[in-house]
């Protein structure tokens, strides 16, 4: 039976649910329009091309992605090197994982465009001295490419993460 007390948390657990749905991101799941983000990307920018390609293929949150440095990712001599580790901003948690293919490539191509600095931001702005590219920059990034590929799901920079 339904009275009073109930109704009113039903309908309070229906507005909970419509806020957390309309704050959700999806993954990609089309292999094709990922392969088509990223043709975009690059065509653009190596540099957004890199982030996405990393974003997808870490799982890091943003916040972690941001703050890498070359030094992270390359060893003194500019090459890739086999594994990044980092210790995670939100929980503490050092994490080590393995850089594949993919994202080498991005690596290699993007080293030699934009020359080895170990104390320089992976992901640079353009916006005054050593300085990572904003949260907001690196979802209009990703946001415009989704566009261009035609997906209408909502999407942000967890989206990466979850990719």
């Amino acid at each position: 039976m339904l009275n009073k007390q109930n109704s009113a948390s039903l309908v309070k657990a229906e507005r909970i649910s419509e806020v957390i749905t309309a704050n959700t991101v999806e993954p990609i799941r089309d292999l094709e329009k990922i392969d088509a983000m990223k043709k975009i990307l690059k065509a653009e920018n190596l540099r957004n091309w890199l982030l996405f390609t990393l974003g997808i293929n870490s799982a890091l949150r943003v916040s972690d992605l941001l703050n890498l440095r070359q030094e992270n990712v390359y060893d003194k001599r500019g090459r890739v090197l086999e594994a990044i580790r980092l210790r995670e901003k939100k929980t503490g948690k050092e994490k080590v994982f393995r850089i594949n293919k993919s994202a080498r490539k991005a690596f290699e191509e993007y080293i030699q465009a934009v020359g080895y600095d170990p104390e320089s931001f992976l992901f640079r702005s353009r916006m005054g001295a050593n300085r990572p590219i904003s949260r907001s920059r690196a979802w209009a990034v990703i946001s415009r490419a989704a566009k261009a590929v035609g997906l209408t799901q909502p999407i942000g920079t967890h989206t990466m993460r979850k990719t």
